[in-house]
């Protein structure tokens, strides 16, 4: 097995591995742009978030809809939980397809996350995210 160095160990070698790193080139985030009650909002697209979630400051630049009370717990994939400060009903918006859903908040300035019960629901343009990556077409 190899390390972030790209040197070898084996089992019983006591080696330390980053968990967090600077993305390289391929490793950067998917973004997309998606529109929460008509104001533009930049999102990480993550499958492996079941929800998607803003932070509050995107929250407050929203000009602070009414939340209501979430009665839910979310674990970050590190395993700390996320301070939810609840959720609100909005049209949201990406590419050409408009739905009402819920929006949830949470405490902090983390990105905010595309998941998968939206990915359900609104149909991204995959072409154009990779192009925005720099990801060249694939042609057949």
């Amino acid at each position: 097995m190899y390390n972030d160095d790209n040197h070898y160990y084996n089992d019983q070698d006591e080696v330390e591995l980053k968990l967090y790193s600077e993305p390289s080139e391929s490793e950067r985030p998917f973004l997309t742009d998606v529109y929460i009650d008509g104001k533009k909002v930049q999102m990480e697209i993550d499958t492996g978030s079941a929800v998607s979630l803003i932070p509050e400051g995107i929250w407050r630049r929203l000009k602070r809809p009414k939340l209501n009370k979430v009665n839910a717990r979310l674990k970050s994939y590190t395993g700390p939980l996320l301070e939810i400060k609840g959720q609100f009903e909005a049209e949201v918006g990406a590419e050409r397809a408009t739905q009402k859903l819920q929006v949830l908040v949470v405490e902090g300035t983390g990105p905010a996350l595309f998941g998968r019960n939206w990915l359900r629901k609104l149909h991204l343009n995959w072409k154009k995210i990779y192009k925005r990556q720099g990801i060249p077409s694939v042609r057949h």
